[in-house]
């Protein structure tokens, strides 16, 4: 968009005026390709009319272009750091459903399925996600202290996590799952 003249430009007189209240005589508006949930123009104004040349427009032109593919590549950035935070998520969630399900096999000599399911229907019962329902179990599924029950000292990875039994934790329950 080129107003050579603001003060004579009729197309928008609301904003015709506007601009010349703050001096502006001429202006140059170059709209920057749009991508994926964002737009963006660059403005240039000058206090003379007829400020801009062909050459100006040009140069414009070519910046904005320029403009667009930076902000492209920095969505694109933007849009890999997302997911990759995502991701990071999932997988802190995995191994937090991980180690409840770790919990729940040692605490109650459940098998994988049966764990799973028992962590299933709490969450349903309670009206909680999964993974807040697998931050309880874990948080009240300590080691024991007096070494009872513990088959095997050395960390084997995730599914090598001994715990002691819930009904010795803060949430005692008086059954077995």
């Amino acid at each position: 968009m080129h107003l050579a003249d603001v003060a004579r430009d009729r197309r928008w007189p609301g904003y015709a005026s506007a601009a010349a209240d703050h001096g502006v005589r001429s202006l140059l508006s170059m709209p920057i390709a749009a991508a994926a949930g964002w737009s963006a123009a660059q403005s240039l104004y000058a206090s003379t009319p007829h400020a801009f040349t062909s050459e100006d427009i040009i140069m414009t032109r070519r910046y904005a272009r320029r403009v667009a593919r930076s902000l492209w590549m920095v969505v694109r950035v933007a849009e890999r750091a997302e997911a990759g935070a995502q991701l990071a998520v999932a997988q802190s969630s995995m191994v937090l459903m991980d180690l409840a399900v770790s919990a729940l096999k040692s605490d109650y000599g459940l098998g994988h399925e049966a764990a799973l399911q028992y962590l299933r229907t709490v969450a349903r019962h309670t009206r909680q996600g999964l993974r807040e329902t697998a931050l309880n179990i874990v948080g009240a599924s300590r080691p024991d202290p007096a070494g009872r029950g513990q088959k095997n000292a050395s960390f084997r990875g995730l599914a090598g996590i001994e715990t002691s039994s819930f009904s010795e934790g803060p949430y005692k329950t008086g059954s077995t799952a």
